[in-house]
């Protein structure tokens, strides 16, 4: 089964897109870079802080992100977590002979599957979009 952490790094977008709307000023924030206090800020407040600052925080691609930027860098790390957790399912999955454990084993793969293409799609949408049109 696949460890609590990678569960959590599905949690790191959502935070980060959370931080970023927490008021009508959020608009002006999109125009500067998110900066290390802002980074260590956002991964307090997530669900695994320890995980954050050793994914999120020490990404050399944080340092100049803007708002956006910190935002696809957070989905990219996901895509990262989701994909190697799905291949670790697959792998799992050839081993196991029981009908009822494939059968269970079958649901992570395809509920992780579906958590791929989804963060997929966000990444390609805010790469798009930018933050200002994932609340629409």
């Amino acid at each position: 089964m696949a460890s609590p952490v990678r569960f959590i790094s599905l949690a790191l977008p959502l935070v980060v897109t959370w931080a970023c709307f927490p008021s009508h000023i959020a608009a002006i924030r999109f125009e500067n870079k998110a900066g290390a206090a802002l980074v260590q800020s956002l991964c307090n407040e997530s669900q695994d802080p320890d995980f954050c600052n050793r994914t999120l925080a020490t990404d050399p691609r944080v340092e100049a992100a803007t708002m956006d930027g910190l935002a696809l860098i957070s989905i990219s790390l996901t895509i990262d977590q989701v994909q190697t957790t799905s291949d670790s399912i697959a792998s799992i999955l050839g081993q196991i002979s029981d009908p009822i454990g494939k059968q269970r084993i079958g649901v992570c793969q395809a509920d992780y599957s579906d958590a791929l293409r989804q963060f997929q799609w966000c990444f390609l949408f805010v790469g798009r979009q930018g933050l200002l049109g994932c609340d629409r």
